[in-house]
């Protein structure tokens, strides 16, 4: 699945199992429905989110989404996440 691919750099904040990280500021990725996730990974790659100064989790959010290189990329891994969902 191309997607899991896509999200071992993901997995460095969020975890392997997708349930997120408090201490980084990582939420639980296999909560939210999946046009919720696209919408906001298409909003981080835009830079309509993690563009603030003060928003550093926003900034490293922007900065790991721009490794996805287009919506297909932005499907894909949300594809997988949904995966993670069934753990």
């Amino acid at each position: 699945m191309k997607g899991k691919a896509h999200y071992s750099t993901c997995a460095a904040c969020h975890g392997v199992a997708g349930k997120g990280n408090e201490a980084l500021g990582s939420p639980d990725l296999t909560i939210p429905d999946d046009w919720y996730l696209v919408t906001q990974l298409q909003n981080f790659k835009s830079g309509a989110r993690g563009s603030h100064p003060a928003d550093s989790y926003g900034m490293q959010m922007r900065a790991s989404v721009q490794l996805l290189a287009d919506d297909a990329a932005i499907m894909d891994v949300v594809s997988y996440i949904s995966t993670l969902r069934n753990d």
